[in-house]
């Protein structure tokens, strides 16, 4: 395998992997803002502060997420033949 194509699935293989913690994050998020018995309750100081740290997780993952297209979009333009796409996979690969 050239070591163009093996750059970009690797630079593929981690924009999964972000995107899938970045999601994992938003369940979190949605679990602790939509569970009535935890804003009520006396630890409501501890909810918010864990709905503080992950909302900056989040900022986080989705800088590292246009990072990695990015660098997946360029590592795929190295590869002669192949288009680009929106995800990173080249036209050939999604056909």
């Amino acid at each position: 395998m050239p070591q163009a194509k093996i750059k970009r699935a690797l630079y593929f293989s981690a924009l999964n992997k972000l995107k899938a913690e970045l999601s994992d994050l938003e369940v979190k998020e949605m679990i602790i803002v939509n569970n009535p018995v935890a804003v009520l309750s006396d630890g409501h100081n501890e909810h918010a502060e864990e709905l503080k740290e992950n909302l900056k997780k989040q900022c986080d993952l989705r800088g590292a997420v246009r990072d990695a297209e990015r660098k997946t979009l360029e590592a795929s333009k190295a590869i002669p033949g192949t288009a680009p796409s929106r995800e990173g996979k080249a036209d050939s690969e999604t056909a």
